[in-house]
Parts: structure tokens; C-alpha cells; sequence
């Protein structure tokens, strides 16, 4: 049994028709992309997932090893 009654359903189902999920890989994301999908399957909506990194800036015009170590765990924790 839904929560919504058949008016409701088609108001949230016509504006959640896609959702668009951002997701960095902490406990976070985790949670909100857990609700959005939730919700996208009482609604029978589609998710996408939106993942950024940002290198962090660095001190002088080169990056170091333990720089570059960082990025490659961020990019691979969120893989």
C-alpha cells in the first residue's frame, strides 16, 4: 500500500520522473542515495548518479607523490 493517493502519485511522479543523485563516497552520499532510491522505486522513477573529484590545490607548481596517492584513493573508493 503507497502513501500517496493516485493524485498525489502523479504530481511527485511527473516531477521526480528522473533523479539526479550527487555522490563523493562518504556516509553521507551513501544515505541520500539510499532515499532517492527508495523513493525512485515507490514511484517507478529512473536515478542517475552524479560523481565529481576535485584535485586539491597544492603548494608551488608540482604535485607530490602522497598528492597524487590521495587522488587515486578518492577516485577509486567512488568506482
Amino acid at each position: 500500500m503507497s502513501c500517496f493517493d493516485d493524485r498525489h502519485r502523479k504530481e511527485i511522479t511527473d516531477t521526480f520522473k528522473h533523479i539526479l543523485v550527487p555522490y563523493n563516497g562518504t556516509t553521507c552520499s551513501e544515505k541520500i542515495f539510499g532515499k532517492a532510491a527508495a523513493l525512485a522505486s515507490s514511484i517507478g522513477s529512473k536515478i542517475a548518479i552524479l560523481t565529481c573529484l576535485e584535485e586539491l590545490p597544492i603548494f608551488g607548481f608540482f604535485k607530490t607523490k602522497t598528492s597524487k596517492q590521495e587522488f587515486e584513493k578518492e577516485r577509486k573508493m567512488i568506482l
